[in-house]
């Protein structure tokens, strides 16, 4: 099966010794030199609450760093209702740390990912992307919750597409894998029975922007690329915005109204996201197990995910 641009080779699963840390959604993990902090850096990783492909529950304290309900006891929101960005937060926080810790992830946010597993990564993106975008835009025709959350810059394709570019990759060419395809059969049927849950996917890809800013550094040091342009505008599509827009996110989030039955039904939506993105990148590297790099073991560095 081809994951995307040139075929690829089945190549056996070669030993990983990877540090036990983050992903791409990540908090926790050895960062390169160029990113490194010695504190929490603001408003880090993956998801909103993950922001970057670098999360902040490396050690396995899911609810540590700004996890501030781990019991679902969560704060009320401006409308009395309880903070759904905290609910949200609360209810994927496992699945996040799970994320986090995928292999893929970790060479992501070291930037010793391989480009063809970069490729990959970003062809198999492109296809649940492209399913998300086009639910989201007849959502907001119709929900008016979608309506208020979702803008045209976080359409997150025409970024992609210029990123496959940069590398000579004909999209025409990306095959989904089974883990990708699995996710956008999720995404249409969820389309179809209650597009305001969408936003449960939605604040997954959305939250990770965060964390993605600092896989951007890596990514840019790896591939000769200046981070925010082509090469890297998927992991840092808002640039020095990303603080304030997220901001943002996370407060209309709190104003939407939405039915008890369909916030329980995006928070399903978000664990489905944030299992999808760990199938996809495990799946990826089962396909390009050959170029697997051994890391060596290194400091633990706490990333602020961003969905707090």
């Amino acid at each position: 099966m081809q994951v995307s641009g040139p075929p690829i080779k089945q190549l056996s699963k070669a030993s990983r010794s990877l540090s036990d840390g983050p992903q791409s959604l990540i908090t926790h993990a050895a960062l390169p030199a160029n990113v490194q902090h010695s504190s929490t850096v603001p408003d880090g990783p993956l998801h909103e609450d993950h922001a970057v492909t670098t999360h902040p529950h490396a050690h396995g304290h899911p609810h540590a760093h700004g996890h501030a309900h781990p019991h679902g006891h969560a704060p009320a929101a401006a409308n009395g209702q309880p903070s759904f960005a905290a609910d949200l937060r609360d209810s994927t926080s496992e699945l996040h740390v799970i994320a986090e810790k995928s292999p893929l992830q970790k060479l992501l946010v070291t930037g010793r990912v391989s480009q063809e597993q970069y490729v990959a990564h970003l062809g198999q993106m492109l296809i649940l992307h492209r399913e998300l975008d086009n639910a989201l835009r007849d959502a907001v025709k119709v929900s008016p919750a979608a309506a208020m959350l979702v803008k045209d810059e976080q359409y997150q394709e025409p970024y992609l597409l210029e990123d496959l570019k940069h590398f000579g990759v004909d999209p025409t060419t990306i095959t989904p894998l089974a883990s990708t395809n699995k996710i956008v059969a999720d995404i249409r049927r969820v389309s179809q029975e209650n597009p305001s849950a969408l936003l449960g996917y939605h604040y997954v890809l959305e939250g990770a922007n965060n964390g993605n800013r600092y896989i951007a550094k890596a990514i840019a040091g790896a591939f000769q690329v200046r981070p925010g342009t082509a090469g890297t505008r998927y992991l840092d599509p808002y640039g020095d915005r990303q603080r304030e827009l997220w901001t943002t996110f996370k407060t209309n989030l709190d104003v939407i109204e939405l039915t008890p039955t369909t916030r329980a039904h995006a928070i399903e939506c978000a664990k489905a996201m944030f299992t999808a993105v760990s199938e996809i990148g495990d799946e990826i590297m089962e396909k390009l197990g050959g170029s697997v790099v051994v890391m060596p073991n290194g400091p633990a560095v706490t990333v602020d995910h961003g969905h707090n």
